[in-house]
Parts: structure tokens; C-alpha cells; sequence
């Protein structure tokens, strides 16, 4: 896991939301999947602080993740919705916390940290996705009228 060093918690009532970029993640009836949680190698689960942004800012961001993945991949990936959870809901998942992480394209960047060490205690790792999935509300991407 790498050190959030110059940045703190979130705040137990601030929301942050996990960009869904696959129909396989959600549910038919729109729950979250535990695989929308999956833990990079990093160990840093970006998702993104929501704080006083307008729902247009927020999805224009996803809209932008789901265009660097997109690049990344070398395939056409969009933004189908987001996984939103309290920072108490993540806490909740022990041990895992939410730090912000600001990056240049974001300053409302955060990761969720604490996960066990990546290839060790799968079962613990699962057991994590599957609490956060619970505890998450999906809101599916606005489609432009």
C-alpha cells in the first residue's frame, strides 16, 4: 500500500463515489457487485471525493475516467454509473479507510486504503468487496436528453 503522506481521512459523513465502468459490476436489479471493488496491485482504490461538486462535475469526471481506461484498453469503455458509499461505510469494511489523494486532473481524488497485502488473504479481500459492495448505492449515469 503506499503512504497518503499530506493527506487525511475523510470526514465520516462525506461521500465518495467508485466509477462504474462495467455492466458486469451491477446487478439486474441494480445493486452493486463486490467486483466493483476490486483492489488495484497498488492497493490505492481510487474513487472520488463528492463534497459540495454539482452532479454534472462529478459525472463529467467519471466521464473522464472512463475515457483514460477506455485509452488504456484500446477499447471503447463508457461510463455506466457509480458505487457511493459514506466514509463511515468504508470504515465499516475494518480496516480499510478512505484518504484523499489529489491528483492534477482531480484535486477530489481519494483511495480507499488498508487492504491486505495484493496475492495474500483473498478471503479477507473478498470479504472486504462484498461489505463495501453492501453498504454502496448505485446511481446509474445520466443519459443526455
Amino acid at each position: 500500500m503506499s503512504d497518503a503522506a499530506g493527506t487525511g481521512s475523510l470526514q465520516d459523513d462525506e461521500v465518495v463515489i467508485r466509477f462504474v465502468v462495467s455492466k458486469r459490476n451491477i446487478r439486474q436489479d441494480k445493486t452493486v457487485k463486490p467486483e466493483a471493488f476490486m483492489p488495484p496491485k497498488s492497493l490505492d482504490l481510487s474513487v472520488t471525493h463528492v463534497a459540495n461538486r454539482s452532479m454534472q462535475a462529478i459525472w463529467e469526471r467519471g466521464h473522464a475516467v472512463a475515457k483514460s481506461h477506455a485509452i488504456a484498453a484500446k477499447r471503447e469503455i463508457r461510463l455506466i454509473g457509480g458505487a457511493e458509499l459514506t466514509s463511515r461505510d468504508v470504515r465499516a469494511a475494518h480496516p480499510l479507510d478512505v484518504v484523499e489523494a489529489p491528483i492534477p486532473e482531480d484535486q477530489w481524488h481519494a483511495h480507499i486504503v488498508g487492504w491486505p497485502p495484493f496475492g495474500e488473504e483473498k478471503e479477507r479481500t473478498k470479504m472486504l468487496m462484498i461489505l463495501l459492495a453492501s453498504r454502496a448505492k448505485y446511481q446509474p449515469f445520466p443519459i443526455p436528453t
